[in-house]
């Protein structure tokens, strides 16, 4: 049973990414596709977003990306990482992979996707990480996830005070009560 701990070094509240925790550094040696400067990256889990989180760039330290769990929104997704990604990942397989889909945001909810076709394929255990092409047709760059969220108020990833309306998925019970599983 996954931990549902929210807390630095814990599991984030996400069912199906329970290796995935808060404050979690991954360096991206090939940096990621249109933004070559980004080596790595925090992760950064707000309780009143789930199941959204932010991954932050070290470096610069202004681009912050809207994230979500995949297989929360699309339970089919089987994604395919290729020989040489697995390599460079220094992986075994995808069996051994946390997958990350980067979030397109907008005002609208039902305008809101993932994309299900470049995620970021993350090595835990040596803290690396890719975005890859999964090249498979069912999987578009732009997925729509307005099924998968609900209205709230989200802080702005930059840690302004600035609030920006939309919508995000079901929080756990737990953490929306303050209790650990």
């Amino acid at each position: 049973m996954p931990s549902h701990h929210h807390s630095a070094g814990r599991p984030c509240c996400r069912t199906l990414l329970p290796a995935l925790h808060c404050d979690d550094v991954y360096y991206l040696p090939d940096g990621m596709p249109g933004f070559a400067k980004i080596r790595g990256f925090s992760v950064h889990c707000v309780l009143d977003i789930q199941p959204l989180f932010f991954v932050r760039s070290l470096d610069p330290h202004s681009l912050s990306f809207v994230c979500i769990d995949p297989f929360l929104v699309y339970p089919a997704y089987e994604p395919q990482v290729g020989a040489k990604d697995l390599h460079d990942l220094e992986l075994q397989g995808e069996h051994e992979a946390i997958f990350i889909s980067l979030v397109d945001m907008k005002t609208d909810a039902g305008q809101i996707t993932a994309n299900l076709r470049g995620p970021l394929v993350l090595n835990r255990q040596r803290r690396l990480a890719k975005q890859v092409d999964c090249a498979h047709p069912d999987y578009p760059l732009r997925y729509p996830i307005g099924h998968a969220i609900r209205p709230l108020r989200v802080p702005n990833p930059s840690g302004s005070s600035a609030v920006e309306p939309f919508t995000t998925g079901p929080a756990c019970t737990h953490c929306r009560s303050g209790a650990a599983a």
